[in-house]
């Protein structure tokens, strides 16, 4: 549990780019959605939550906007704005920590849509009348929430992947913060060169890997052509015309490096990916690699902890 809370505040810290807290909440606004995959319900009343053990989850938003992190303090150069990052961070995670529902009003709903034709999937979280008396760390509160946030994933992009969520409540007001991630195509043929394999080589094995892991329905949903009946050079095609290229070289290179004895277990994933973070549709100038590794580091200190 506290290593799934750690990565929950560094994956949230690598997102916000504010002095204010707003995009860090705005995300957060969208952590309930978690609860669908806990359990696959589509409605919560907040009033029967009481020692609910995901009842944190529900009130992540609540803490995350009462923690006042801001990724102005994570960079800063100030060993005072360091500190008042980790201390923001810390608090967070021990409210997270040791959390209980005093009582609660209001339903949550959660709308999962998947749309394969047009390489995406969302996640509404919809909050009417939500209110909550908690305590966490020791301390306890009430707070209030009303309006949508969408968390969605789309992948027939120019990125390889982007992830993004959308809010409008009372609690983060209106705002979007989306994560793309691009293949660093010069960092994948360096490895490819370094292990002495071609790009079709890679794609070759990516779609034995593919066909393999799904079936064959699924492929041609996604691909958009009858990958059962469909030759190899008419599949990358396929992909190529749908900017869905990338995500097979992807898929082939953590499928081969996953094999590799000289890298962790994470290296595969972030290698070869190259974040850009936008807030409320702006390109945001941030060393986002530089996040992702504080991410991972702060991920791997729960092992220790």
């Amino acid at each position: 549990m506290k290593k799934i809370i750690l990565l929950a505040i560094a994956v949230l810290m690598a997102f916000s780019v504010s002095a204010a807290a707003e995009p860090f909440v705005t995300l957060s606004t969208a952590v309930p959605g978690l609860l669908y995959a806990v359990d696959g319900r589509s409605e919560y009343d907040v009033s029967a939550q009481y020692g609910y053990p995901a009842g944190n989850i529900i009130a992540f938003p609540f803490l995350a906007e009462d923690s006042g992190l801001s990724l102005d303090d994570i960079l800063s150069d100030s060993l005072v704005g360091q500190g008042r990052a980790f201390w923001d961070a810390l608090m967070l995670y021990v409210a997270l920590d040791d959390f209980s529902v005093v009582d609660g009003r209001g339903v949550i709903r959660l709308s999962p849509m998947m749309d394969f034709e047009g390489g995406s999937a969302s996640l509404a979280v919809s909050y009417d009348g939500v209110s909550m008396l908690y305590r966490a760390g020791g301390w306890t509160d009430s707070a209030d929430i009303d309006g949508v946030s969408v968390a969605e994933a789309s992948w027939r992009t120019d990125p390889l992947l982007t992830l993004s969520v959308s809010a409008d409540t009372t609690l983060s007001g209106k705002g979007s913060v989306e994560l793309s991630f691009y293949l660093d195509e010069d960092m994948l043929d360096s490895y490819l060169g370094f292990i002495g394999a071609s790009r079709d080589e890679l794609r070759a094995y990516a779609m034995e890997i593919a066909s393999y892991e799904l079936p064959a329905d699924l492929i041609s949903l996604i691909a958009g052509i009858d990958a059962g009946s469909a030759s190899f050079e008419d599949v990358v095609g396929a992909l190529d015309e749908h900017k869905m290229l990338d995500i097979l070289d992807f898929i082939g290179f953590v499928a081969i490096a996953s094999d590799d004895s000289r890298l962790s277990e994470t290296d595969p994933f972030l290698m070869c990916l190259v974040p850009v973070l936008s807030v409320d549709g702006k390109a945001v100038d941030v060393d986002m690699k530089r996040l992702m590794k504080d991410a991972v580091r702060l991920a791997g200190l729960a092992d220790i902890m």
